[in-house]
């Protein structure tokens, strides 16, 4: 508690640091707003994001591989299902996992919510365990699957909005730069005042 108290305090002090600043930021784009306006141009430097993300939407391909090393990926993927379903079925106690981790009040629903979850654990598992063993003696009958998960997914409409140019005074208030100041001192004051009355009253 003592911990999260110092946290607190910190974030509120940032808060009040950063209002001041907002503030500032805002009374010196009503006092100079030509001035303002050349720092804005200055800043406001377009960044094209289209060499960035140019490799996610290549396709890789590793199918190759796999199916040159299948054996040793079926005996690697056998061997730590095994291990987890050994230890699922022999070694986990769902009660008292449910005494040292409640995630709800009553015990019973503790337990109902963990057995619930090792099932699952087990049921994934087992399923993990028969796909091992295919994939080390037959690794043939996973083409069909695979040809229906390798699906290239295209990211360039997604990512146009992300070469977007947005210029808040400019677009936002066009011509009202004294405007757009003084929302923001608004909006730094509002911040300061709030933080400030927590820490004078804390």
């Amino acid at each position: 508690m003592g911990t999260m108290n110092v946290y607190l305090a910190w974030l509120v002090h940032a808060l009040f640091w950063l209002g001041i600043v907002v503030a500032s930021v805002g009374l010196y784009v009503i006092i100079l707003p030509s001035s303002a306006m050349s720092v804005n141009g200055f800043v406001n430097k377009w960044v094209s994001t289209d060499r960035f993300f140019r490799s996610m939407d290549q396709p890789v391909y590793k199918e190759a591989l796999f199916y040159k090393w299948h054996r040793l990926f079926g005996v690697l993927i056998l061997l730590g299902s095994a291990y987890v379903l050994y230890r699922l079925w022999f070694q986990t106690d769902v009660d008292v996992i449910a005494k040292l981790v409640p995630v709800v009040k009553t015990f019973q629903a503790n337990a109902w919510i963990y057995q619930s979850l090792v099932i699952f654990l087990l049921a994934m598992n087992a399923i993990i365990f028969i796909l091992s063993v295919i994939i080390i003696f037959r690794p043939s009958l996973l083409k069909q699957a695979e040809g229906l998960i390798n699906r290239w997914v295209q990211t360039d409409r997604p990512l146009e909005r992300l070469n977007d140019q947005y210029q808040i005074p400019n677009n936002v208030l066009p011509g009202n730069v004294r405007l757009f100041g003084l929302l923001v001192l608004a909006g730094g004051m509002y911040i300061a005042l709030s933080t400030g009355v927590v820490l004078v009253s804390g």
